[in-house]
C-alpha cells in the first residue's frame, strides 16, 4: 500500500469515527434496544424482496450498457461481477470493488477494461441524477424549512454538474475527446510517455462511450435507474414500517437520498458512520426521535450491507473467485 493510500485510509477512518462519536453522544443504548426490539419481521422480509429487485435492475442496467458495446455479452455474465464488486466495496477501502469490475472477470466479460470504465462513469452519473431528483422530492415532502439551505444549494449545484456530465459523456463524446486530446497534445506534454498512454486510454474510453450514444438507450437507462432507486426506497419505507410508526415515511424517503449521498464522503469501508448520521438527520427532520432515528439507520444499513456482502463473498469460496482477486492485486498497467 502506497503512502498516499495509507493517508486516504486514515482520513476515511477518522471521518467515520467522528460521525460515530456524534451519533453515540446523542443516544441512550437502552432506549435504542427498546425500539429495535419492536421491529416487525414481515416488513423486513418485504425490504429484502425490494432489495433483490433493486440490484437485479442494476445488473440489467449494466448489461444494457455492456451489450450496446459488445453484443456477445449475456445478462448472466454480468451477475457475479456486479455482486462481487459490491461486496468488495463493502469490505475493502478505495472502492476496490470498482477495480474488480474493470479488470477482473476477463473470461466472463469480453469487453475491454476501458469500456467497462465508461459504463461505471455513466452508472455513477445516472445514480447521482436520479438521487438528486428524489432528494428534491423528499425535501418537498418534509418541507424545505426542515432542511438546511446550504444543503439544498449544494445539492442543486451537484445536480447541474451531473446533468452536464451525463450530456457530455453520452451525447457529445467526440467533442469531449477532442478537448481532452488538445490538452494531452500540448507541446510540453506531447512526447511524454504518460501523455501517450493517457491518449490511448482516452481513445478507447470514448470509443466505447460513442457506442452508447443512442437516445432510446439513454431513456431506457434512465427508466431502469428510476425504478431501481424506487425499490431501494422501498427498503427504507419497509424499515420504517417495521418500526411501527417510530419513523415517518416522508423522513424515510428523504433518508434514502441523504444517506446515499453521504457515501460520497471519505469514510471507512461500508460507509460506517457517515451513512448512519445523515440517515438519522433526515428522519429527525421529519419529526422522529433520536433513538428511533438511530434504530432506523442501523436497521437500513444492515439490510443494505449484509445480504449483498454475503452474496458477493460466496463467490470467493470457489477457486475462480480467488483467481479474480489475484488479478486485481496486479499493477494498474494491466488496464
Amino acid at each position: 500500500m502506497q503512502a498516499r493510500q495509507i493517508w486516504q485510509l486514515i482520513l476515511g477512518l477518522l471521518i467515520s469515527a467522528v460521525f460515530l462519536v456524534l451519533i453515540v453522544r446523542q443516544i441512550e443504548f437502552q432506549d435504542l434496544y427498546a425500539v429495535l426490539s419492536r421491529a416487525r419481521l414481515v416488513p423486513l422480509i418485504f425490504a429484502l424482496f425490494a432489495l433483490v429487485i433493486d440490484f437485479s435492475l442494476r445488473i440489467i442496467r449494466w448489461w444494457m450498457m455492456l451489450h450496446a458495446i459488445d453484443v456477445n455479452i449475456h445478462l448472466r455474465d454480468c451477475v457475479w461481477p456486479f455482486l462481487v464488486s459490491i461486496s468488495v466495496n463493502n469490505l475493502v477501502p478505495f472502492r476496490a470493488g470498482d477495480l474488480v469490475r474493470i479488470i477482473g472477470f476477463r473470461t466472463q466479460l469480453s469487453s475491454s477494461p476501458m469500456a467497462r470504465t465508461g459504463t461505471l462513469l455513466i452508472e455513477r452519473l445516472l445514480d447521482l441524477l436520479v438521487l438528486l431528483s428524489l432528494l428534491f422530492t423528499g425535501i418537498l415532502l418534509v418541507g424545505s424549512s426542515a432542511v438546511p439551505e446550504k444543503f439544498i444549494i449544494a445539492s442543486s449545484v451537484i445536480a447541474l454538474v451531473a446533468i452536464f456530465g451525463l450530456v457530455l459523456l453520452l451525447l457529445m463524446p467526440r467533442k469531449l475527446l477532442f478537448f481532452i486530446m488538445r490538452i494531452l497534445g500540448y507541446w510540453r506534454w506531447v512526447d511524454h510517455p504518460v501523455a501517450s498512454r493517457l491518449r490511448r486510454f482516452a481513445e478507447q474510453l470514448f470509443e466505447s462511450l460513442e457506442m452508447l450514444n443512442s437516445s432510446s438507450l439513454i431513456l431506457r437507462l434512465l427508466a431502469v435507474s428510476f425504478i431501481a432507486w424506487f425499490f431501494e426506497g422501498c427498503v427504507f419505507l419497509a424499515s420504517a414500517w417495521s418500526l411501527s410508526g417510530y419513523v415517518p415515511f416522508d423522513g424515510a424517503w428523504l433518508a434514502l437520498t441523504t444517506g446515499t449521498l453521504a457515501t460520497l464522503l471519505p469514510s471507512s469501508p461500508g460507509y460506517v458512520g457517515t451513512f448512519d448520521y445523515f440517515v438519522m438527520k433526515a428522519v429527525q427532520a421529519a419529526g422522529s426521535g433520536i433513538e428511533s432515528a438511530a434504530a432506523f439507520a442501523l436497521l437500513v444499513h444492515m439490510i443494505l450491507w449484509l445480504p449483498m456482502t454475503l452474496a458477493g463473498a460466496l463467490y470467493f469460496l470457489f477457486p475462480r473467485g480467488r483467481s479474480i482477486w489475484k488479478v486485481t492485486q496486479g499493477s494498474p498497467k494491466q488496464i
